[in-house]
């Protein structure tokens, strides 16, 4: 509404907002590289290192409680949820037990060949194929 809410000039330019990336530049268009590495940081750092670990300890300390925590979320999270305790389970499991630094090294780089060379590989082989029909 004119004169009554705040439009986007109305905001006071600082040197703390002069060095933040929007949201919608940095999920739609992210054309520098300091947007590709603020995007990993926020998509990929929270998930590997807060969340997935979280929702893990939480299953193995408590399964019911976290089974209760789990109703409480939307199905998207609960998937996401399960796919994370699911990828721990099977890190152990492949590791007999015990994971060292090595095998963090090759779980680091199987992630990052899987996010960022054979999903992006899959996506142009999908786009080729749909452009062909």
């Amino acid at each position: 509404l004119p004169f009554r809410t705040s439009s986007y000039n109305d905001g006071k330019e600082s040197d703390d907002n002069e060095n933040q990336i929007a949201m919608c530049t940095l999920r739609s268009f992210p054309y520098l590289p300091k947007h590709c590495i603020e995007y990993a940081k926020q998509a990929y750092f929270s998930d590997y290192f807060e969340f997935g670990p979280d929702v893990y300890e939480n299953f193995r300390q408590d399964p019911m409680a976290f089974f209760e925590q789990l109703d409480t979320m939307d199905s998207g999270e609960q998937s996401r949820a399960l796919r994370m305790i699911k990828a721990f389970i099977d890190l152990q499991e492949e590791a007999g037990g015990s994971i060292d630094f090595n095998a963090c090294v090759r779980i680091a780089f199987n992630r990052m060949m899987k996010d960022f060379r054979t999903s992006i590989l899959d996506l142009s082989h999908s786009a080729d194929e749909m452009e062909k029909s």
